[in-house]
């Protein structure tokens, strides 16, 4: 932003003052609410990347295969997803409507196991190749349409950058995505940032069992 909204552009843009904190957060914004809303990230690599295509399918294989089971059938959460944002090079868990908040983060943990484990076949990667095309090839209304082009033109993605995306998506490997799994997915959780939304009865005492890495505590 700083490089590209600067005054040499002549775009009329003054880039805003933004301070680096190096600070991974975990924070718990509490409110009156009897669930939770738990979510948690961690940077991966962005659309130009090779690995982006099988980050993208890990995403569809965790949400319906791992997640739904463990967020929803087994936590009672409304829901659980997993998602991969290849614009911005991001990678997230979140769930909604739930009633836990360490078990859910736990849950986060055993994706790593999941998505390194033999519980998914070829199958399984195809249909989420499937998934992710009908993503990228779904029009969108000429709002969201205009808000996505200025995003990718600030963030510097090009149409020819996301055919290339979608080539690699269509000739993807269970090999390659093995190794991207082995290659991002942590099962310590290491470098992850975390936010709940919940009441503040359920972020003291899910904070009880954080000991020495607990949830930095805020009110709505």
């Amino acid at each position: 932003l700083q490089k590209n909204l600067s005054p040499e552009n002549g775009d009329g843009f003054k880039p805003p003052h933004i301070e680096k904190n190096d600070d991974i957060p975990r924070e718990g914004w509490s409110t009156a609410s009897a669930v939770s809303f738990v979510a948690q990230t961690f940077p991966v690599v962005r659309m130009e990347h090779e690995d982006s295509p099988s980050l993208a399918v890990i995403s569809k294989i965790l949400r319906s295969m791992y997640l739904h089971r463990e967020i929803r059938e087994k936590g009672g959460a409304y829901g659980g997803f997993a998602v991969y944002d290849p614009e911005s090079g991001l990678f997230g868990f979140g769930s909604y409507r739930d009633p836990h908040i360490a078990e859910t983060l736990n849950a986060y943990k055993g994706a790593a196991v999941f998505i390194k484990s033999d519980d998914y076949g070829d199958q399984d990667i195809k249909e989420a190749i499937f998934q992710v095309c009908s993503e990228i090839d779904k029009p969108d209304p000429p709002g969201p349409a205009a808000r996505k082009a200025f995003y990718r033109t600030i963030m510097l993605l090009s149409d020819e950058s996301r055919n290339r995306f979608k080539k690699r998506l269509l000739s993807l490997t269970r090999a390659q995505v093995n190794e991207v799994a082995e290659k991002y997915f942590d099962q310590a959780g290491a470098g992850q940032a975390v936010a709940v939304i919940s009441s503040e009865e359920k972020l003291n005492a899910a904070n009880e069992g954080f000991g020495d890495n607990p949830l930095m505590l805020y009110r709505i």
